[in-house]
Parts: structure tokens; C-alpha cells; sequence
């Protein structure tokens, strides 16, 4: 959580929070997204976009109870 501090002056409070913390938080970001990319299937946008389309119609053609 970022730690904010009321200006003297009454004006918005300063955010404290270091900029290496950001770039670390990015980094981690970015490692994270290498590792799922890696184990992600290579599967083609028009294929994902079908699957996407049949589990929708799936789910609003369900009876509901």
C-alpha cells in the first residue's frame, strides 16, 4: 500500500512510495508474464476467439433454475 504525506501547504497528499519500488513491482510484472507466455499453447487468435464464442453460448443456453 502506498504511503501518502499531507503537504505543509494543505494541498494534495505526496505520494512516498520510491520509484525503484514501482520498478521492481514492473519487473516482477513482467518475469510473471514471461513464465505464463512460455507455458501458454501457441493457439491462432481465430481459434481462441471460437472457443470464447461456444463457452459463452454454453453458459446463456444453460436452463436456469
Amino acid at each position: 500500500m502506498k504511503q501518502k504525506h499531507g503537504n505543509a501547504d494543505g494541498k494534495e497528499p505526496t505520494d512516498l512510495s520510491s520509484e525503484d519500488d514501482r520498478g521492481s513491482t514492473g519487473s516482477r510484472l513482467i518475469e510473471f508474464l514471461d513464465e505464463m507466455h512460455a507455458t501458454m499453447p501457441d493457439v491462432p487468435e481465430e481459434e481462441a476467439q471460437r472457443d470464447i464464442e461456444e463457452a459463452i453460448a454454453a453458459i446463456r443456453n444453460q436452463s436456469k433454475p
